[in-house]
């Protein structure tokens, strides 16, 4: 069975607080509590995944024995799936602030995102298909706007992609990869030139 680790609860208290904000902002002036349940569909926070990132220039570093490992970076963010009326089709990322007794905050929200239904059906084929007990984290490829479950334990690393491009022909979708097979693909892909951050939450 996969595991995640314990996403800290500040995080998620972030989530909500700037989802109720957001919530509160699109009603209505005056609508009362009671009809506002039943007009806005329930929302949640659903699966929370620590979000690590591989850059391009690492893609020449990697070797036939090294592991992913050694190639991505911990972002020190969370990755927040949310779940609208039953369904997975927004998202929301959390950091916490570098500042001393900051706290944690919302950086990015996306709603009707397909990285989100992506990462929805990337998580089922994990929880359907993963042996043994990895542990499971969001690898984000930015120069590819690549989105894939990273799962390491013992016997090594996978990579299930949950978004990618479409002209990414020989990367499939909700596929267990070794890592090395999955390196060896992307590095045979040609980067997406143009914007690769997220806007900011307020957007």
């Amino acid at each position: 069975m996969a595991h995640v680790e314990q996403v800290p609860d500040e995080a998620v208290e972030a989530v909500v607080r700037h989802l109720g904000r957001r919530l509160a902002a699109a009603l209505p002036p005056g609508l009362d509590a009671k009809t506002a349940e039943r007009v806005v569909p329930p929302v949640e926070v659903a699966e929370s995944l620590p979000v690590w990132t591989l850059h391009a220039d690492r893609l020449s570093a990697r070797t036939t024995a090294g592991g992913l490992e050694e190639l991505v970076e911990d972002t020190g963010s969370w990755h927040h799936q949310i779940r609208r009326g039953g369904r997975t089709d927004a998202f929301a990322r959390s950091e916490a602030s570098r500042e001393k007794g900051g706290g944690w905050g919302v950086t990015h929200l996306f709603g009707g995102s397909p990285v989100a239904a992506g990462i929805d059906a990337a998580v089922s084929t994990v929880d359907g298909r993963a042996e043994g007990d990895p542990r499971v984290r969001l690898l984000v490829v930015p120069a590819f706007h690549l989105h894939a479950l990273w799962l390491s334990d013992e016997g090594g690393d996978r990579v299930v992609v949950a978004d990618a491009p479409p002209q990414y022909g020989r990367i499939a979708r909700n596929v267990e990869y070794d890592a090395r097979e999955f390196l060896d693909l992307l590095a045979r892909e040609r980067q997406i030139v143009g914007l690769t951050g997220l806007p900011p939450a307020g957007s």
